[in-house]
């Protein structure tokens, strides 16, 4: 075998060495790995005998150029002719096991023609040119080779020189050969679908290797994948966009959908909030649809070769990714039916191709991630909280707190001043150590003991080939990185895709893929958001990390200091928090193990008719460990707590705690289809019926185990988790056990068919409908199937006779109406209960009722109309698209209240409805074409949804979600403002038209008496990307923008600052003395702290920002060596890039905060990343 693989594949065997980071990944990983790589190599082995397969051909009076497409079929040889010569004839033959020359023998016996073999190209020609072609060595001729960008030779690519009316093809390996008479030299125009047409001068030598570059259009010449079959732009009646690999390979990210982020229009990433969301063409629900796992989602529904996906989309690869197709119209989702009303994604993973030579390819990149920037946050300075701390305890607020130490923590601050006043330590001595701690900032403990830069690794190696009865292709990935925490957090990811294409036997096909990921994250610890707990949100700003002698010191957590200190006379373990500590031993384990199985069979009828029966399985195994030994925080203070006071018996065992969880998502999917395709004359049919049955499974559960010892394994569950035990500093309380155990099962059927017709390239019309069924609607049989349905046409007007501007090349119609839908499998039509694992206090078990039943239950349904015009202006040097669409959905589940006698205060059902428009457009550009080439593409969308009926009558205050009849989904509503209080410094707002600081009856109001303030989130967005490229470099950069949105800025809560050690920076600017509210819109600091007076300035209009801006998003700059010669060289072609992301470069910010307009909240932005990587093809 080995001798076999060095003949076969010599330049993988020698470079394959090299590729020493599969030295970490799994050992299953591996063996997998091998056993495809074993299998492929056979299949490849097994199609070199195949090539010499026989031919059969049964033809009765039928065009000579329908033989040449069976012989073609039957055995990979491409064909090269002029029209002119061969349409003309008919044949009648019937042979059987013939070889290629026997069969071509037969097609050309009494016709003027004749015909060469030059490899896998078979060349026909008139016989009068026969001399012409015998004798090419004495006459005039070019020959050279085409290849694409990574060095791969390009098949059938057309060669035609105008002015001798001549032309040809490419072989199998990319060469041409072309006479050109007695001509020294001439112009040769070079085409391939997909690639930018060239034109070149040639001589009568060979030439060195021509590169054809792939067209940057997103529109024309790559089709468009529906998740049932591939469509061609030039015939689609919807809107649509594909993505096709040079844009996905831009971005470096460890996932698929972040490499989309900022490149197509119609499709927001909307962060706002720091939870991503993917929305397109706005909000199509209220509650929203929800995942197999029960989490409700308002992203579209994901397709993963031709299945939707049921996993984490974290655990594909993205570089063996092939395309994405994003589906918007009805015409485009409604196939997808009560599933796709948040719109369709639609992606397609590499497969090997038939009749191409094997190719290798790999690509690493390493990534650099900058260190977390602390002054995100704006916080008051260490001397200013400890004015307020002395403040606050000269007016009595803590002695509560130090009455009772175990209650809640307390600061150093808090403990030298009672210590000072109870003459434990004199004022001299307690002021100096007070003004030390003024000195002392937490944010520099974090920068230099817990914050790194973090890193990732990125590896990925490609192979794939064909011959003429087989395709395979199969991948290895992994990515390797540590997170910005220091400490043992990282991510680990590890890969294997493969696939096998068979065509044994004439119009049958047989095709298998296996994926298989591996996913290991390790979680960070609490790094630089330390929680005091006892109600406390962050640690006070002068905390140190590190004692006088080095070692990592402790922070309160839960109790004061002074009571952990004494408590217990050393019959305890040692009850204090030491942040270093706990960021080091952070033990929280999540295992992925991902498999996608995938077949499919698929055979042709008869002409234009064939059939398919495909078939998925998949599976997600997700383990989590969360293991807290025995030297955590967690476990001391557990097993603390849970001992007796005076015995100090202890009822919790001594010994770490581990808490383990398990998820299972399994998800079958089977489908039979058959298609049409069929021209004749000026008119083309496509037609597509087919059934599917699929189901999802999600188990989920959890344990927890006590008294672990890590070295002995050993453990003690003898627990009464039912009886009350004594707590330490007083009460009683349940020991933990956090058991549970859900289980759900999602069952659709499906039936659905589409019809398109196309009449002379002019007209395009089209009609689908599908029937959904789900096991989890209402009792009522015509609320559990959902009929859906969508109608298009497409008419080109640029291809009509009275059509004749010359700058216009392409003008196209298009316009499409119909249904998609939703479902949340969350709700159910029964009445729903859920016991649980514990006792009443009467000791006995008990339940609670989920919800009541709902027998209308049923899908939410969105209707949407698109109307869209293609052009192509100046040979394509202005392309694009523009569309406009309204939407309307309706039965939309919500809450309603509803009468508390029923035992419920509101429930769920379909009872809301939105509708919503929106316009798009793409424009790319190609700016300079010579020398410097510069192009440009610019999206541009806008989207919008305004509810229009909603029930839910419950008082409404900006601290929560607010839906409100009339207004934007999402809006954002704000107090009105009158200004501070001259006398007070207190913020006034309005009751029933006056001025008033009534806060409480404030809030009662109606929220109609609140402002509207617009869309929380972007409702004008889009990119202009821009590719500059000379000779070998080449030089992108997106610039992203986001307009018509406004965001509620952090400010001052004086509850939060005294209660939370919470401190924003606003607190300098507040109203001080009469004459400052002139100045500051900040409030005074009030004693006693009135909460009702903080939540209402925080939610007034005084700290409503808009959100408008543009940013430098990314950079790529590459430089590209491509092997132009045609000596043997066992690299075709290498890319160097360097790749920068997130870099957040504001060019325009309407805000004069510090915020990120999408991260106004305690998140910090996406850290800047930095990647230097190498692309190689063999």
């Amino acid at each position: 075998m080995t001798n076999y693989l060095h003949a076969r594949y010599p330049d993988w065997i020698t470079y394959g060495r090299s590729y020493a980071y599969f030295q970490n990944i799994p050992k299953s990983v591996k063996k997998i790995a091998v056993l495809l790589f074993i299998l492929i190599n056979f299949s490849s082995f097994g199609s070199s005998i195949a090539n010499a397969q026989q031919i059969n051909l049964e033809l009765k009076n039928t065009k000579l150029t329908q033989a040449f497409a069976s012989i073609r079929e039957q055995t990979g040889y491409l064909f090269s002719y002029k029209n002119d010569e061969v349409d003309k004839y008919n044949v009648t033959l019937s042979i059987k096991n013939a070889s290629i020359e026997q069969a071509m023998d037969a097609c050309l016996q009494g016709l003027s023609l004749s015909y060469d073999i030059k490899g896998n190209l078979v060349i026909v020609f008139s016989k009068s040119k026969e001399n012409l072609n015998i004798n090419l060595q004495q006459e005039k001729a070019v020959s050279g080779t085409i290849i694409d960008e990574n060095g791969d030779p390009i098949i059938g690519a057309n060669i035609w020189a105008e002015e001798i009316n001549k032309g040809t093809i490419t072989d199998n390996n990319g060469n041409f050969t072309l006479v050109i008479g007695n001509k020294n030299s001439l112009k040769i125009r070079i085409r391939f679908i997909g690639f930018i047409e060239q034109t070149i001068t040639v001589n009568n030598s060979k030439t060195e290797k021509i590169i054809l570059k792939r067209s940057n259009e997103q529109l024309k010449g790559v089709t468009i994948s529906t998740g049932y079959q591939e469509v061609s732009p030039e015939r689609f009646v919807g809107s649509a966009v594909t993505v096709d690999s040079s844009i996905l390979s831009r971005n470096n990210s460890v996932d698929i959908i972040s490499r989309i982020d900022g490149t197509i229009n119609g499709v927001l990433f909307n962060k706002v909030g720091g939870i991503p969301r993917i929305q397109l063409r706005g909000i199509n629900s209220i509650k929203g649809a929800s995942d197999i796992t029960g989490s409700p989602t308002q992203n579209p529904l994901i397709i993963v070769d031709d299945f939707p996906y049921n996993g984490d989309i974290h655990n594909l690869n993205p570089n063996d990714v092939e395309s994405i197709s994003v589906l918007k119209d009805a015409a485009a989702t409604s196939i997808w039916g009560t599933r796709a009303a948040n719109g369709v994604i639609v992606i397609k993973t590499k497969k090997g191709l038939y009749n191409k030579r094997m190719a290798v390819s790999f690509n690493s990149n390493f990534s650099v991630k900058e260190k977390p920037d602390l002054s995100y946050f704006p916080r008051m300075t260490s001397s200013e909280f400890i004015d307020v701390e002395t403040y606050l305890f000269n007016q009595g607020f803590y002695d509560i707190y130090i009455q009772y130490p175990f209650a809640t923590p307390l600061s150093p601050v808090v403990e030298l001043l009672n210590q000072e006043r109870n003459g434990t330590v004199t004022q001299e001595d307690a002021q100096s150590k007070i003004e030390i701690l003024r000195h002392h900032d937490i944010n520099k403990d974090y920068e230099k003991f817990v914050l790194r830069n973090g890193f990732n690794a990125q590896n990925f190696l490609n192979i794939n080939g064909g011959g003429s009865e087989i395709a395979y292709n199969i991948s290895f990935g992994s990515d390797n990185g540590k997170t910005s925490i220091k400490g043992p957090g990282s991510a680990n990811r590890y890969t294997i895709s493969s696939s096998i294409q068979l065509a044994p036997i004439n119009k049958l096909k047989i095709s298998a893929s296996i994926d298989y990921t591996s996913n290991q994250n390790r979680s960070d610890g609490p790094g630089y958001r330390i929680s005091p707990g006892g109600g406390k949100s962050e640690i006070y700003p002068y905390a140190s990390l590190i004692d006088e002698n080095g070692l990592p010191a402790s922070t309160p957590r839960d109790y004061a200091p002074s009571y952990v200190d004494t408590v217990g006379g050393g019959n305890l373990l040692d009850w204090k928090y030491y942040p270093l500590i706990e960021n080091e031993s952070a033990n929280v384990i999540l295992n992925d193990q991902f498999t996608r199985i995938k077949f499919e069979l698929a055979g042709k009828l008869f002409p234009g008719l064939t059939t398919a029966l495909k078939y998925q399985y998949s599976i997600q195994n997700s383990e989590g460990k969360n293991f807290n030994s025995i030297d955590s925080y967690y476990a001391r203070n557990e097993i603390n707590k849970f001992t007796e006071k005076g015995t100090y018996k202890n009822n919790l065992p001594i010994g770490g705690i581990i808490d383990r969880t398990n998820s299972k998502i399994q998800s079958q999917n089977i489908r039979g289809q058959l298609n049409y395709k069929n021209s004749f004359g000026r008119h083309e049919i496509n037609a597509l019926v087919a059934g599917e049955i699929s189901s999802a499974k999600n188990q989920n559960d959890g344990s927890r185990i006590y008294g672990y010892d890590e070295e002995n394994l050993t453990y003690s569950q003898y627990l009464d988790f039912q009886k009350f035990y004594p707590i330490f500093y007083g009460g009683s309380l349940r020991i933990p056990n956090p058991i549970s155990v859900t289980n759900r099962i999602d069952k659709f059927v499906s039936f659905l068919a589409n019809l398109s017709y196309s009449y002379n390239e002019k007209y395009s019309f089209y009609l689908s409908g599908r029937k959904d069924g789900a096991n989890i609607l209402g009792i009522k049989s015509n609320n559990k199937w959902k009929p859906l349905w969508s109608v298009g046409a497409r008419w080109n007007i640029s291809n009509e006779a009275f059509f004749d501007i010359s700058t216009i090349e392409r003008l196209v119609l298009r316009s499409s109406y119909g249904y998609a839908g939703n479902v949340n499998n969350t709700i159910s039509s029964l009445a729903t209960i859920t016991y649980s694992p514990n006792k009443n206090f009467l000791g006995q078990p008990y339940s609670t009722i989920g919800g009541p039943p709902n027998p209308d239950l049923k899908w939410e349904e969105v209707g949407t109309f698109n109307i869209g015009l293609d052009f192509g202006i100046l040979r394509d040097r202005i392309s694009g698209s523009i569309d406009w669409y309204t939407k309307k959905s309706n039965d939309l589940i919500s809450y309603v209240k509803v009468d508390r006698t029923l035992g419920f205060s509101s429930i769920v059902k379909n009872s809301a409805n939105t509708k919503g428009n929106g316009f798009e457009l793409l424009l790319n550009t190609k700016n300079l074409t010579r020398g410097i080439k510069w192009n440009t593409s610019l999206n541009f969308s806008y989207a919008k949804t305004v509810v229009t009926n909603y029930f839910d009558n419950s008082i409404q205050t900006p601290t929560n979600p607010t839906i409100r009849q009339g207004d934007l989904y999402d809006a954002l509503y704000a107090y009105i403002w009158k200004g501070l209080d001259p006398a007070t410094g207190d913020p006034q707002g309005y009751l029933n038209g006056k001025v008033s600081k009534d806060y409480n009856k404030i809030f009662q109001d109606t929220a109609n008496h609140q402002k509207y303030i617009g869309s929380s989130f972007p409702l004008l967005f889009g990119n202009i990307l821009n590719n500059l490229s000379f000779k070998a470099f080449n030089l992108s950069f997106n610039i992203v923008y986001r307009g018509k949105y406004y965001f509620r800025k952090p400010s001052i809560r004086y509850d939060y600052l005294y209660n939370r050690w919470i401190g924003h920076s606003d607190f300098r600017n507040r109203w001080q003395k009469p004459g400052d509210e002139k100045n500051t819109n900040v409030p005074s600091m009030p004693y006693p702290v009135n909460e009702s007076r903080e939540i209402f300035y925080q939610n007034s209009e005084v700290n409503i920002e808009k959100g408008d801006n543009a940013r430098l998003q990314d950079i790529r700059l590459s430089y590209s060596w491509i092997n132009r010669k045609s000596k043997p060289n066992p690299f075709k072609s290498v890319e160097l890039y360097f790749y920068a992301n997130n870099l957040n470069i504001f060019l325009f910010k309407h805000t004069k905060s510090g915020y990120d307009p999408d991260y106004p909240a305690e998140t910090i932005p996406p850290l800047r990343n930095f990647s230097f990587g190498i692309k190689a093809n063999l």
